[in-house]
């Protein structure tokens, strides 16, 4: 039986759980340590995983001040299609460079070494009300749905 009788109470529960996982890992939205944390995966696992973890808890610190009691998953769910729009439009917007690039990266690598490198395309940042900068991409979009997909489970087993 689940006690948790509020989506609020739910997102602290899960925000205070993460938080004893990452610890001092996690800095303030906005930041530029928590700017590095949506730029790149890394390449050790437990990076990767601490880097995922913080995310969320970002993610979560924002559901929590800006959503009222009840509507948590809407909220969620209405930020996962916003960004998704935008991160759409944006590669849409780039597509030209980002098949440029592709076919660069697609090259062997001996000829890649002596071919220019195209420029990439931008990333997507935005900057929300509150002046906190996000990274929309694949993995913020993933990390969203996780969310969602967690709350509807709570939502479910309540």
């Amino acid at each position: 039986m689940n006690t948790l009788v509020s989506e609020l109470e739910y997102l602290r529960e899960r925000i205070a759980i993460i938080h004893a996982r990452v610890g001092d890992f996690v800095q303030p939205v906005g930041t530029t340590a928590t700017q590095a944390l949506w730029a790149s995966e890394g390449d050790d696992a437990r990076t990767r995983q601490q880097r995922r973890l913080c995310r969320e808890l970002s993610m979560l610190w924002y559901l929590q001040q800006r959503a009222d009691e009840g509507t948590v998953q809407y909220q969620a769910e209405a930020w996962r299609r916003s960004l998704g729009a935008r991160l759409y439009d944006h590669r849409q917007k780039f597509l030209q460079e980002q098949d440029e690039y592709d076919r660069w990266l697609r090259l062997p690598s001996a000829l890649r070494e002596v071919t220019p490198e195209p420029p990439r395309p931008p990333e997507l940042w935005v900057t929300d009300r509150g002046g906190h900068h996000w990274l929309i991409n694949d993995r913020m979009l993933l990390t969203l749905d996780d969310i969602v997909r967690n709350l509807k489970k709570w939502r479910s087993s309540s």
